[in-house]
């Protein structure tokens, strides 16, 4: 009896933490196929190794040294095409992963594409790079792209109307979050004020949905008034008057300051919003 088949690996956008910078359209970029990357993916190598293309050595800095120094021996540097993922948001997501490996760690970055046409009189739009790397590397990363592809890679900080918006959205299209808790964090507008999180159960947050559901507010709209309310009289604390600064819910993580975790339980919808953000930082 054959043993069953194991169960296919997520999309390499889900489950990890990446940073995020917008990229304006790419000039020159190749093709998306491994012969085409593979060019870029031998030059990079040498520009992690210390080695211009010429080969002369460039010795790392002691802060380079000193971050890198228990990944042990860099081994290898691939770009691959990004395959694409459908679901009724964003159908068509392909770009280029990057996957840099060391003795005893990987990491990896995605460029990925918007769903606009890709490629324009030479310019390719990847408007969405996501990071996985220590600082030294992906330094030297936003360098490459900018010298190879006339682009001006911009850390992307996501503002807080679209956390705002995300959260409501994932709330009602999860029919009050999914079973998982919510943990909220805000921050005072004002010099001084420290931050504030707030962790609402499962329970909590399904009620808090039904709650503005049953209170005739429009679909998506209900969770975070329905919840401001309660804080006001628990905690003194007014929503309107702070800054929502990070989101954990169970589909997904974001950050004002551009970090981003997607999971497949209703994460691909915000994936859709961030690539839009990016898209209008990067055109």
């Amino acid at each position: 009896m054959s043993s069953p088949s194991p169960p296919p690996s997520p999309h390499p956008i889900y489950n990890t933490t990446y940073t995020l910078h917008a990229l304006p359209p790419l000039f020159s970029f190749p093709a998306l196929t491994p012969s085409a990357l593979k060019p870029h993916a031998k030059r990079l190598l040498q520009l992690f190794r210390g080695e211009n293309l010429r080969g002369i050595a460039l010795p790392p800095t002691e802060s380079e040294q000193a971050q890198l120094s228990r990944a042990g021996r860099l081994l290898s540097c691939i770009w691959t095409p990004l395959s694409s993922f459908a679901d009724e948001e964003n159908d068509s997501l392909i770009g280029t992963k990057i996957d840099v490996k060391y003795e005893n760690v990987s990491y990896t970055a995605l460029l990925v594409s918007d769903g606009r046409e890709a490629t324009k009189e030479e310019f390719t739009r990847l408007p969405l790079l996501l990071s996985r790397l220590p600082s030294p590397l992906r330094s030297q990363l936003l360098d490459y792209l900018a010298t190879n592809f006339d682009t001006l890679p911009l850390p992307l900080g996501l503002p807080e109307t679209l956390l705002r918006r995300c959260l409501d959205e994932y709330i009602a299209a999860s029919q009050g979050g999914g079973g998982n808790d919510v943990v909220l964090t805000f921050a005072g507008k004002g010099e001084g004020l420290k931050r504030v999180t707030v962790t609402i159960t499962a329970e909590d947050v399904e009620k808090f949905w039904r709650r503005g559901e049953a209170g005739g507010e429009k679909s998506g709209e209900g969770f975070l008034r329905t919840l401001g309310g309660h804080l006001e009289n628990a905690m003194g604390l007014r929503i309107e008057e702070v800054v929502l600064v990070k989101i954990a819910t169970g589909g997904f993580v974001l950050a004002v300051e551009g970090k981003a975790k997607f999971f497949e339980t209703g994460g691909s919808a915000v994936v859709g919003k961030v690539l839009q953000e990016a898209g209008r930082g990067g055109s």
